[in-house]
Parts: C-alpha cells; structure tokens; sequence
C-alpha cells in the first residue's frame, strides 16, 4: 500500500485552527481497510512528519478527494516505499525541528566537515547530545569523553538503548557482544553455543530484529560441496 504527499493550501477540520497548513505545508496520507489518515510536516528542509498532527476520517469516496476537499491539496504524488516499509542503512536523524540541526552545528563551529560528519555518524544527529558537544576538542575527544568516560552523557546508554528497543534485551545485548569480539562473524549456530541461546523461533527472533534495526547485518554464504545445496548465515556487527 503506497501513500501519497501534497501541499497543503487549506485547513478544513471542525474544531481545528484554520491556518495549520501555513505552518505545516506538507501533507501526508494513506487509507486503511476503514479509514484516511492524513499527517502534517514541514516543507522545508527534511520534510519532517509532525505525528501529533494526525487526522483520520471514517472512509468516503478515495483517498485524492478527501485530501482535496480537507486540505485542499495540490501537487499530489505517490510515496515511493509503501507505508509500514523501511530502507535498510538510511541515516534517520530523529530530528522534530530541521533548524535543530543547525543549531547544533554551530556548536562545533572549530570542527572541520570531516570531524563534524564523524560526532554526526556517532550522535545519530540528536540536538540533546550534539549541544554537549562544546568546543575546543576534536571529533574523537569528544566522542571518547562522551561515551566512554565515567561522567558521560552517554556512558550508560549500552545498555538503557537495548532495553527501550527491546522487551527482554539481555540476548540481544549477549549476541552483540560476542559479535563484537570477532572479526570474521558467527553464524547462528556459533551464536548459538556462544552465548548459550535455544535453537528454537526465538532466536531467529532476536537475530530479525537485531538485523532490522540496525545493529548487525547478514551475507549469506553458500556451501557447494553439500549434495545439498545449504545457505549459512554469517552475521557480522
């Protein structure tokens, strides 16, 4: 299911302010079996979505009619990834204000472009940890005082990231270890024994949403001397 975007020129919602699309001029919408569902975002910069300005409507007529009749939208075009659907590897800076990312530039107005990329790749672009950035340091001072000294802002947050993504983390974390500690990867059964895991679903579990969000990717190996042909996963942090 493909969404849509749009400029928004009217706000047309009973009981909202009428001048929210002077603020948030894009739009976003998709349709679900019952409903449309319409977000608010920035124009500007990296077209950011503003969740808490959702509008959903009971379905009548399609999806292009009601976000022309509320909305008054122009320039309607197809989203290229279907809603619910992710690019693997694209940076997502978590930005809800695309000045903040200025903003918190200029903190490091001293750094090079090539330095400022490296706390960027670190950070994650978040202004909370960029603004404690301060000057006078280099990229890997920074990022070594950050994260690695015992009053850094991020020297707890191993383990307090792990158990906000997930429910029982205390595998997930396990398996990044052991990853970790090796150049050539483990395989699932190397995994396995390594960190003392079951054989059962929940393993592969654990290793989907490692490899989904983020934290540890997979090639697969095929072994030609096998009568039959097998495919070995080898997942590498």
């Amino acid at each position: 299911m493909n969404g849509i975007t749009y400029k928004n020129t009217i706000t047309n919602i009973p009981g909202w302010v009428n001048d929210l699309h002077t603020r948030f001029g894009r739009g976003y919408a998709y349709e679900s079996s019952t409903h449309f569902i319409h977000l608010y975002g920035y124009e500007i910069g990296f077209n950011t979505i503003s969740i808490g300005l959702t509008a959903i409507q009971e379905k009548n007529g399609t999806l292009n009619e009601w976000v022309t009749n509320i909305f008054g939208a122009q320039n309607i075009q197809s989203l290229d990834i279907q809603i619910r659907h992710s690019v693997k590897g694209v940076w997502r800076p978590s930005l809800y204000y695309y000045e903040d990312t200025f903003q918190a530039k200029r903190q490091q107005s001293n750094l090079d472009r090539y330095q400022i990329l490296q706390i960027y790749m670190a950070f994650g672009g978040i202004p909370h940890y960029l603004n404690n950035v301060g000057k006078g340091r280099s990229a890997s001072q920074v990022i070594d005082k950050t994260c690695f000294s015992k009053d850094g802002l991020l020297n707890g947050e191993f383990n307090n990231l792990y158990g906000s993504l997930f429910e029982i983390a205390d595998n997930h974390i396990k398996t990044v270890r052991a990853l970790a500690n090796t150049n050539r990867g483990l395989t699932r059964q190397e995994i396995i024994e390594s960190c003392e895991l079951s054989s059962g679903g929940r393993t592969t579990l654990m290793l989907n949403e490692l490899e989904e969000s983020g934290f540890i990717k997979s090639d697969s190996l095929n072994q030609p001397y096998h009568m039959i042909k097998l495919q070995m996963t080898l997942y590498i942090v």
